[in-house]
């Protein structure tokens, strides 16, 4: 292959496989040993037994918001209306749950303890959300069914509908972000690569990805001193 002109960065061949699926695909020198007989794995257990507690704790707290709602009588005995300010509620508490956590987590950014219990809470949060808003749409889909002739028919083709709207997004936007830690920069990395060709010199979005690229490198720097 030619070597590229002067003060134009040459890009790895685009391949058809995306870059987050061979990630979970040990090499041989990477795969862990099998472990003994009789050998107990307790981190498993303290993660099954941890996510046990969340899901636990998760429905409790919608079901205690979703009687003090009810019991409140703002929004009468309608169970489609419930379900939507229960959605709204929990989720105006969880942003500012997740804010003050967020600010928790910057303040002790070297304390590995609070760390991972700021991670914990977070997924915790976030399964509130998730159940709350599911609750939502299965209200408004038992609600839209039930003026029909036919209910049940009609609840499959809205829950189809829902899949085909929310899958989709859900695989492109946000299992790359999560599964490439692109959370973690606000951006993906293959991304970056993939358009970097066509910045010019002049573009603030070419300053911007120098500025980041130099930030990542100091961390990168940082990292491997701390492990040296």
């Amino acid at each position: 292959s030619g070597r590229a002109p002067h003060g134009q960065a040459v890009l790895p061949e685009k391949s058809t496989v995306e870059p987050w699926q061979d990630l979970e695909q040990p090499t041989d020198a990477e795969e862990e040993p099998e472990s003994g007989e009789g050998c107990i794995n307790w981190p498993r257990i303290s993660d099954t037994w941890t996510t046990f507690l969340a899901m636990t704790s998760a429905w409790c707290v919608i079901f205690g918001t979703r009687w003090i709602i009810a019991l409140s009588g703002l929004v009468g005995q309608d169970e489609t209306v419930l379900a939507v300010a229960l959605a709204f509620t929990l989720s105006v508490c969880c942003f500012c749950s997740i804010w003050i956590l967020d600010k928790l987590h910057d303040s002790s950014p070297h304390d590995d303890g609070v760390q991972e219990v700021v991670r914990i809470l977070v997924e915790q949060v976030g399964i509130i959300i998730g159940f709350g808003w599911e609750r939502c749409f299965e209200g408004a889909v038992f609600a839209i069914s039930a003026g029909t002739s036919a209910p049940e028919a009609w609840k499959a083709v809205l829950c189809v509908t829902c899949v085909v709207v929310v899958a989709p997004a859900w695989r492109i936007y946000l299992v790359p972000m999560e599964v490439m830690d692109g959370w973690r920069f606000g951006f993906l990395p293959h991304h970056v690569t993939k358009h970097a060709n066509g910045l010019k010199s002049c573009d603030v979005s070419r300053q911007h990805y120098v500025e980041v690229l130099n930030q990542l490198m100091q961390v990168h720097v940082e990292a491997e001193e701390e492990r040296l």
